[in-house]
């Protein structure tokens, strides 16, 4: 196989983890030692609990290398990625507005296995649904970890969404500092958005405050099952953040709480 056909395999099946340990394989062969090393590095770490002995040298190690190599390593991607970021040793993360994830996904997805995106500009999302709403909707086939943090989400921008034609399988969605109202996040409780969730990540700080009954019909919703991990950040709901545990609707599976800034 040549470089070509590893990344082919690489962009088409992104969580076969064995298709980047055969390339670094590869990469050694062909004298690109670092290459090959960083690629290991955090595919390993991508394994590992967070407070894992290894995790931390792993990471001084990774950026070490990305000190070294990382502006070569980028040269092979397309031009102009935003704010890209490393994951399990490719680029899977990048900044952009729907407009511009639209017109070049194809592209790059040719080069560099993207899974994750950070969207910008979400006005641009009301548009392209009334515009192109397939067009859209298969742009974000594959992508499993949604980042619409610090973006003002509203309902409006929120209604947008839910009108795409098909959803994306979602792990992880963060919602921080958004604008929703308590009428929104009931009709967000209600969606099939949230159907594959792992990971949600809501917060309300700034302007935007909401009683703990406004948060229910999302935090009860069943369309839930799958969460693992809630992070509820600035809620202001005190102690009573506690009480949607008992009974527990959620509490069976979380394995991973975070209530910060919930005034408690």
């Amino acid at each position: 196989m040549n470089r070509h056909a590893f990344l082919s395999a690489i962009c088409a099946e992104p969580n076969e983890m064995v298709h980047r340990l055969v390339y670094a394989d590869w990469l050694d062969d062909h004298g690109e030692a670092a290459r090959a090393e960083f690629i290991r590095l955090q595919v390993r770490r991508d394994g590992l609990p967070p407070e894992h002995p290894l995790v931390r040298w792993s990471l001084a190690r990774e950026a070490e290398l990305l000190e070294a190599h990382g502006v070569t390593w980028l040269a092979d991607l397309p031009p102009g990625l935003e704010r890209p970021r490393w994951h399990r040793g490719f680029v899977e993360e990048i900044r952009t507005s729907p407009a511009q994830w639209v017109v070049r996904h194809t592209e790059i997805r040719e080069t560099t296995p993207i899974c994750r995106l950070r969207l910008t500009t979400l006005q641009q999302v009301g548009e392209l649904v009334d515009a192109q709403p397939e067009r859209l909707a298969a742009s974000l086939t594959g992508i499993e970890h949604l980042d619409l943090n610090e973006q003002q989400m509203n309902d409006a921008i929120g209604a947008a969404f839910l009108d795409l034609p098909e959803y994306p399988k979602l792990r992880s969605l963060h919602l921080q500092r958004n604008g929703l109202s308590a009428p929104g996040l009931e009709v967000l409780g209600t969606s099939g958005l949230l159907t594959s969730l792992d990971t949600l990540e809501i917060g309300f700080e700034g302007t935007t405050t909401h009683a703990l009954s406004d948060l229910e019909p999302l935090l009860y919703s069943p369309e839930l099952g799958k969460l693992r991990s809630l992070r509820l950040r600035g809620s202001r709901s005190g102690v009573d953040s506690f009480t949607w545990l008992n009974p527990p609707p959620l509490a069976a599976s979380l394995e991973r709480l975070c209530l910060s800034h919930c005034q408690l």
